[in-house]
Formats: structure tokens, sequence, C-alpha cells
């Protein structure tokens, strides 16, 4: 059997004709005008669907991404900022399913997560905060990417026994409609469960983690069902 791979191509400083444009709010200085005279920083992350896929980023700057297997992140890379046009195409038949341009401010940091409906992967590009914590304490989001449970409404929360942190009535992609659902929630440091509610069932998720004193972390919900509620934590820093 012949597995099916991806390439996710970024072009810049071309004019293209585009089916849609999305603006990246930015809390970052420099000119922040759409130009491509400043830099700003990227990262990309594949969200799991349970294949394999190999990812390309080639932005015309010189930087490259290369994403192999699931949950896999780049890590930040410093790109030319302004109008980015963000293709994700099959590297097997050559079809595109995602094209659309994004405009990332200088300076700022945005990731863009890779994640697939009904085997057609497309594209979300969010804003990251970047200021640290104090001492003691750690910055954390949900991000709602349950590809099993669209326009399903879930509350889901966090608690390390002593503390609890609430994200009530998520849906899927909610932070595409939302842009406040972008923003990090400061939470004490430590070990912490992820639970979900969806109707009358309380799911639990068997990974627990850790929120690192200093650190800013996206929770990432990638599955959620009537008895099954997977997520992964990423690190912003």
């Amino acid at each position: 059997m012949k597995k099916s791979a991806l390439h996710i191509i970024l072009f810049f400083n071309t004019l293209i004709i585009i089916s849609c444009t999305k603006t990246v709010s930015s809390t970052g200085t420099g000119n922040g005008s759409g130009t491509t005279t400043g830099k700003t920083y990227l990262n990309v992350t594949q969200i799991s669907n349970g294949s394999n896929t190999n990812i390309i980023v080639s932005p015309s700057d010189g930087n490259m991404f290369i994403t192999l297997g699931n949950l896999y992140t780049s890590g930040y890379a410093n790109i030319a900022s302004g109008s980015t046009n963000i293709k994700v195409q099959s590297q097997l038949t050559g079809k595109i399913f995602h094209d659309t341009t994004y405009v990332l401010t200088d300076n700022a940091k945005s990731t863009a997560f890779v994640y697939p409906i009904n085997a057609i992967y497309k594209v979300s590009v969010v804003q990251e905060d970047y200021s640290s914590p104090a001492a003691g304490y750690a910055k954390i989001r949900l991000l709602d990417f349950s590809k099993t449970a669209p326009g399903n409404t879930a509350d889901f929360s966090i608690s390390n026994g002593n503390n609890s942190y609430s994200f009530t009535g998520r849906t899927f992609l909610d932070h595409e409609l939302d842009n406040t659902l972008t923003n990090f929630t400061t939470v004490n440091a430590g070990n912490y469960t992820l639970y979900a509610v969806s109707g009358s069932s309380v799911i639990i998720n068997p990974y627990n983690f850790n929120l690192v004193s200093g650190k800013i972390y996206s929770i990432v919900v990638t599955s959620i069902t009537s008895t099954d509620l997977l997520s992964y934590t990423m690190p912003h820093n």
C-alpha cells in the first residue's frame, strides 16, 4: 500500500490571486503593515490523524521546516513577515487541500496548526503571547481541534487537586470565530489532569501533564467522544 505525503509550501513576496486572506493579530512591534521588510517567528505543528505524513515548508528567505510523522512541532523559525501564502498539497496527486494567505506581523510569534478533516488537510494560524509568567506560574490556553465532535459543545477543566481552571462552552475550531479564545490564562505551575464534560458524560484524559514554572503552553484537544478524551500539551518557550 502506498503511503500518501503532504507538502506545505509558504510563498513570500509574490503577487497571487487568493481565495481567502486572514490577518493574525499581534502584540509585537514593527511596521505590521503587511510588508516583507521585517521578520516574524513561525512554528508549524501537525495534529495527528493516525497516519504518517511528510510536510515541507519552504519560505523564500531560506528557512525550511521538515515534519515527519504525527504530532510533530517544528519549533520557531525567524522568517519574513507580511503576506504569507500557505498551501497544503498532496505530494502523490498534486491536489491542493488548503490555499490561504495570512498576514504575519513583525516581531510576533505564531503557530500554524495542520489538522485533518475527512482526509483533507487544513491550516489554522494562531497568535502566541511570549511574555513569560512569574516564577511559580505558567500560562495556558485550550484549542479545540476535536474533529470527531464538530458542532458539539464541551466544557473542559484542568485540576491539580488544589487548583482548577475551566474552559467552558468550547467547540471545534471556535478560536477561528472568537480570537479571545487564543489568549492565555496564568495558572499555578504543577501536575494537572484534563477533564471534559459533554452532555451527561465526564471524560478524563488518561495522561497527566506538568506545567513548568515560567513556561507557556497550548492544550490541544484532538479527539473527544462520550468515552474518550485525547489531547497533548505544546510548549511555546
